[in-house]
């Protein structure tokens, strides 16, 4: 019985049997678990309202800072 699936596995919830017999190895016989991996997180939905709402917020931010950069190199070239 598995007791704890390693890191970032599903664990196998049946017992598995199996029968082991001292001095046996040349008859030994391999056992195959699917223990699947689990994916290591789930993505985000994207593409929604708020994806488009905060790109214009970010664009809007970018012109204004640039804007002001202009406007600061103007007044010191002037000077």
């Amino acid at each position: 019985v598995e007791t704890k699936a390693p890191l970032g596995y599903t664990g196998v919830t049946d017992p598995i049997e199996v029968e082991v017999t001292r001095g046996a190895v040349a008859e030994a016989e391999v056992v195959r678990v699917l223990n699947h991996q689990k994916p290591p997180f789930e993505l985000p939905l994207t593409g929604a309202a708020g994806t488009v709402l905060f790109s214009m917020a970010g664009l809007g931010l970018i012109a204004v800072a640039t804007g002001a950069a202009l406007r600061y190199r103007s007044r010191a070239t002037r000077a």
